[in-house]
């Protein structure tokens, strides 16, 4: 069975003889794909992953020394602690069969066992909402973010449909941001935390969608309020 290996070292020295690694396995030249969780959790997975030869084709995902997800994924390999997302990514046909004999029971299992899936905001993708949804940090908004991109029918512009706001982004990719919400029917969802709040006047808000309450009465107000002014 012909089998590549895809990291950094891989893609570089495919590129020195002339060859594009990830087109290869786009192309399906090669049965079976061995990923790095950093290549893997890389934009340029995506390319392959959405490719629709390539989906067509695609009968398993398998994640060896799965144990390496809990142990690695905190600090020493961050990477690790994103190769959950890749499933959502995929058909819902194709089973994950994950592999590994030293997984301890309880805690550690259940982590592993369970994904970061937000199905009941699946109708902010309906078409003509203008929908926000805040959440209480970075790292929940960055996660339904991504929850709701790899919900979106394959070929869809994905980044534009749905927007991020947080104290991370800036100032310039804000302003494409109010300029999308407003103005670009199928930009329907911004993803925020409380970030996204002073100095915002969106007339034409349908909803909004709290994940978590606030910390305080008040900011359920301010945030409620921005939906049907």
């Amino acid at each position: 069975i012909n089998t590549v290996a895809v990291n950094s070292d891989s893609v570089h020295a495919a590129r020195e003889q002339g060859r594009n690694l990830l087109d290869e396995i786009r192309c399906c030249l090669w049965s079976i794909s061995i990923w790095s969780p950093e290549k893997l959790d890389a934009d340029e997975s995506d390319i392959v992953i959405r490719d629709p030869t390539f989906r067509e084709n695609l009968v398993l995902l398998g994640v060896d020394e799965a144990h390496f997800v809990t142990a690695w994924g905190e600090e020493f390999r961050k990477a690790y602690n994103q190769i959950g997302r890749i499933r959502r990514r995929l058909p819902d046909h194709i089973p994950l069969v994950a592999v590994t004999a030293t997984l301890a029971p309880g805690q550690p299992q259940k982590r592993l066992l369970t994904g970061y899936q937000f199905p009941v905001i699946l109708w902010a993708l309906n078409e003509g909402s203008k929908v926000i949804i805040y959440c209480k940090t970075i790292d929940q908004a960055f996660r339904v973010a991504l929850y709701l991109w790899n919900s979106l029918p394959v070929g869809t512009q994905c980044l534009e449909n749905i927007q991020v706001w947080y104290s991370l982004t800036s100032t310039s990719y804000n302003t494409k941001t109010l300029d999308l919400f407003t103005n670009k029917p199928n930009t329907c969802v911004v993803v925020a935390t409380v970030a996204f709040g002073l100095g915002i006047n969106q007339k034409n808000v349908t909803a909004v969608a709290n994940l978590g309450l606030p910390e305080s009465l008040d900011s359920l107000v301010q945030q409620k309020g921005r939906a049907g002014q």
